[in-house]
């Protein structure tokens, strides 16, 4: 039984620096429903940020965060805030990475922004279908205080209401630990 215990907290231990050696970081629950409109680029207003389907016309939220707004047809929204709003700011990254689905029932593209590294490419999201998207900084980047970060969302055939989402994949970490304890718990079993 000691054997088990020590091998869980050696799986504990080594997911604990593998998730310190990552580079990328995403959003989780809670930073993501701080996210705002940062800037509309066309006609269009953010509506709602919400963590259930209160605005959502069509029951399903793929993710854990949904936007609802409205753009019309060639404009696109900005969706963030600021490292320091997230808690990231004085944190170095080489990357962005953030799960969004399509809870709507026309198409829409989406890309990641993080301020002075750019955009990532665009999406398309067909209705009720989702992507990881991914922003490569190249090296090291440090988020400051004042560096906005977040997701464009645009529509280039037709204005519409939009329903987008977010979620955060659980951590490599956490599922290692679980992983660890799982196995301890069916070694102790065995033995009781």
């Amino acid at each position: 039984m000691k054997r088990v215990l020590l091998v869980a907290m050696a799986i504990g231990v080594l997911a604990g620096q593998a998730s310190a050696d990552m580079t990328t970081f995403t959003l989780n629950k809670s930073q993501a429903l701080l996210l705002d409109e940062l800037s509309v680029t066309g006609i269009g207003t953010l509506l709602e940020v919400t963590d259930s389907l209160s605005v959502y016309e069509n029951d399903t939220m793929l993710g854990q965060v949904g936007y609802y707004g409205f753009l019309t047809k060639a404009s696109e929204m900005t969706i963030g805030a600021t490292a320091e709003d997230l808690g990231l700011a004085g944190q170095s990254y080489d990357g962005f990475e953030l799960w969004l689905a399509n809870d709507n029932d026309d198409n829409w593209e989406v890309a990641l922004y993080v301020e002075g590294q750019g955009t990532s490419a665009f999406t398309a999201l067909a209705p009720q279908t989702s992507s990881t998207l991914t922003l490569d900084f190249g090296s090291l980047f440090a988020l400051n205080e004042t560096t906005d970060l977040g997701f464009i969302v645009r529509n280039t055939t037709k204005g519409d209401a939009f329903h987008i989402s977010a979620v955060v994949p659980t951590p490599v970490a956490v599922l290692l630990g679980l992983l660890g304890l799982g196995t301890a718990g069916l070694k102790l079993r065995k033995y009781v």
